[in-house]
C-alpha cells in the first residue's frame, strides 16, 4: 500500500503532486475492496449499505452506492410519482475556493445519487434492480474456478487391461474449507476386471486440494444412461461404486466387474470433500 513518510527532516514537499498521490492511494484501496463484491468489468451501480425500502413501497432509506470507482451517497426519501422520476442519476456538485493569487476556482467536487430525470447524456438507474455488494462477494468468496485433470487409467490385469477415461474437475471451496470434485468416467472392457471391487488409482489432486484424512464417497453407475446392470455374480445390481481420496490427494475407484455381455459402463460423481 502506498504511504508517506512525514518524519524526514528538511521540509516535506507537500505540493499538489503529493495530494494527488494520496488521493490515488485512497482510490486504489477502494478499488481493491470493491472488486470483491463488484463483478469484473461491471458498469452498473452496486449498493454497499442502506438503500432499503423503508416506510412503504415508494420510499428508500439513505445509503452508499458504488459506481465506476466512486462511493456515492444517496439521501433516500420518497420516490416521486412519475415512473421517470423513480429512477436516480449522479448529480455532481462543485465548490469554489479562493487561491493565493486571489482567483476563485472550483476544486472541491462531490456527487450524489438523486431522484429525477437526468440531463441529456447522463445515465439513469433503477434502484429496484441494483445488486447488493454482499451478493457478488458471497459468490466470489465461496469457491475458486474449476480446474481439470485428464484421467486415463489401466485397470483389470496386465495381460488383459480394462481402461477408465474421462475428465475430473475440481475447485477449492472456501466456506467451509474443502474441495469439490466431479467427473463422468467411462470404463471399457469392464469384464477384464479381476476382484470385486478392484481399486485403481485414477488421478492425484495437487497440493492445496488434499484432505487431512482419508475420505470415502460414492459414484453412481450408468449403463445405457439409465439401466442398472448385474455384477458378475448375477446377485446384485451395480448401482454405485466406492471411491476414496487419501491425504496425498490420490483418488481411487473400486470398479466392479459386470455380468457377461456388458463391456462398458459409466460412473458419475459430484462430491464435496472436506479438507479439515
Amino acid at each position: 500500500m502506498k504511504r508517506n513518510l512525514f518524519n524526514q527532516l528538511g521540509g516535506f514537499p507537500f505540493a499538489q503532486d503529493t495530494l494527488e498521490w494520496q488521493q490515488d492511494r485512497t482510490k486504489q484501496i477502494l478499488q481493491a475492496i470493491a472488486e470483491m463484491g463488484v463483478p469484473a468489468g461491471s458498469t452498473a451501480p452496486v449498493i454497499l449499505s442502506g438503500v432499503h425500502k423503508s416506510t412503504g413501497p415508494d420510499a428508500y432509506s439513505a445509503g452508499w452506492i458504488y459506481l465506476n470507482g466512486d462511493v456515492i451517497y444517496f439521501a433516500g426519501g420518497n420516490i416521486p410519482g412519475s415512473p421517470d422520476l423513480s429512477k436516480v442519476y449522479v448529480q455532481e456538485y462543485k465548490t469554489a475556493v479562493v487561491f493565493e493569487d486571489t482567483t476563485s476556482k472550483e476544486v472541491y467536487i462531490d456527487n450524489a445519487f438523486v431522484y429525477g430525470v437526468a440531463p441529456v447524456g447522463v445515465t439513469q438507474y433503477e434502484i429496484a434492480t441494483m445488486k447488493r455488494f454482499h451478493e457478488q462477494f458471497g459468490k466470489q468468496a465461496a469457491a475458486d474456478a474449476w480446474s481439470s485433470i485428464s484421467v486415463t487409467a489401466s485397470v483389470g490385469t496386465a495381460a488383459t487391461p480394462a481402461n477408465a477415461a474421462g475428465d475430473l474437475f475440481y475447485k477449492k471451496v472456501h466456506v467451509p474449507d474443502g474441495v469439490q470434485v466431479r467427473a463422468d468416467l467411462t470404463i471399457t472392457e469392464a469384464q477384464r476386471i479381476v476382484g470385486n471391487p478392484r481399486y485403481d488409482l485414477m488421478c492425484q489432486l495437487p497440493v492445496g486440494f488434499r484432505p487431512s484424512q482419508i475420505r470415502h464417497f460414492k459414484a453412481s453407475v450408468y449403463y445405457h444412461n439409465t439401466a442398472y446392470i448385474l455384477d458378475v455374480s448375477e446377485k446384485d445390481y451395480i448401482k454405485d461404486v466406492n471411491c476414496i481420496i487419501n491425504t496425498s490427494g490420490q483418488i481411487s475407484i473400486g470398479w466392479i466387474e459386470p455380468i457377461a455381455g456388458v463391456t462398458t459402463y459409466t460412473i458419475s460423481f459430484n462430491e464435496f470433500i472436506p479438507l479439515y
